[in-house]
């Protein structure tokens, strides 16, 4: 078709109907080519790129489809090229109907780390948890609540699940490249269906696609809820860490943040067809717990505000000029200093 356009171009002085048009096909099927070669190059090509650490751009499913589509106008051998197109399409397609399927995995799991964070501590035992010593009104003696060290209110069970968040433990399989040049993405299968396991394969395996899809935005969504929670959990499995001066940034920020995500505008994701009411489902069952752990993070931030104004009361006092103390403030500052870590730099 090329030769035919030059000859004619060459032979004939004025431009022909047939002419243009052969001029224009041959345009039309340069461009379908230099597309189809850019979402799915020959497996040589594509093994070149990834030798060389070249990041490949992904794109949309919907240009898979035009593409396909536009195939039938196309009067040239584009056989192999058509192939490769429609095998990366059905991968794609059959790989978000399993995606789909891993969401709602982890919409339910969501909903069960919800309630076993509730049965674990909620809000007033987070407060309890900071405040050590309790006054007794009759004997003014002090006595330690066992709940300071809030390491015994979270399960061990949780505290696995964060510390193997970021394991490569899941038996997971790695990518293999297909015939066609195509690239078959990590299953999102896992044995174990705890919500980091879940979260952790989708998130792989969604980087493991060629084509850019609504689920993979899901799936970075998801990787941000899920540090953040880990944030969160860090926080209050050692809440005494938030009465160091050091700390208090780490606090505001994470709460702050938090309120962030839960405005859902920190990542824009396409309406998915298939089920519609997928992404909203998702973003309600992360919100609930998150809603939950930034109120309990607003407690730790009231107890410090606590903790502050007690700092500044012990040295008023302290440092007042008159060197006479009553002993009896001394005591009293020195069983409210119990409330805190002795550790704590303000």
């Amino acid at each position: 078709l090329e030769e035919a356009v030059s000859s004619a171009e060459s032979d004939i002085s004025v431009d022909l109907e047939e002419a243009i048009e052969m001029k224009d096909l041959l345009k039309k099927t340069q461009l379908w080519m230099e597309k189809s070669s850019a979402i799915v190059p020959k497996r040589s090509a594509r093994k070149k790129k990834r030798g060389n650490g070249v990041n490949e751009e992904k794109h949309k499913m919907m240009e898979i489809s035009n593409l396909i589509e536009e195939a039938a106008t196309i009067p040239l051998d584009i056989a192999d090229e058509l192939e490769r197109l429609k095998i990366e399409h059905s991968v794609t397609f059959s790989w978000r109907l399993q995606a789909h399927r891993t969401i709602r995995d982890i919409i339910a799991a969501f909903e069960d780390f919800r309630k076993e964070k509730s049965s674990i501590y909620s809000c007033s035992e987070v407060k309890a948890a900071t405040q050590a010593v309790t006054i007794s009104a009759n004997d003014g003696k002090e006595r330690v609540d066992p709940k300071l060290d809030t390491k015994a209110v979270a399960s061990s069970s949780l505290r696995e699940q964060f510390e193997r968040r970021t394991s490569r433990s899941d038996s997971i399989s790695t990518d293999i490249t297909g015939t066609s040049g195509s690239a078959t993405p990590i299953t999102l299968e896992v044995a174990d269906k705890n919500l980091f396991s879940l979260v952790s394969a989708l998130i792989r395996s969604s980087k493991s696609l060629n084509a850019a899809t609504p689920e993979e935005k899901i799936a970075d969504e998801l990787n941000e809820v899920i540090s953040w929670f880990s944030k969160s959990f860090k926080i209050m499995d050692t809440s005494s860490e938030v009465f160091d001066r050091k700390n208090f940034s780490k606090l505001d920020k994470l709460i702050e943040s938090g309120r962030k995500l839960l405005k859902f505008k920190s990542f824009v994701i396409d309406d998915i067809p298939e089920d519609p009411d997928l992404v909203n489902d998702l973003r309600q069952s992360w919100a609930a717990v998150m809603g939950d752990d930034i109120e309990r993070l607003c407690d730790l931030q009231i107890q410090r505000g606590k903790f502050l104004e007690w700092c500044e009361k012990a040295d008023e006092i302290v440092s007042s000029s008159d060197k006479k103390i009553p002993i009896e403030t001394l005591k009293e500052l020195a069983v409210q200093s119990a409330a805190y870590p002795p550790s704590s730099e303000v």
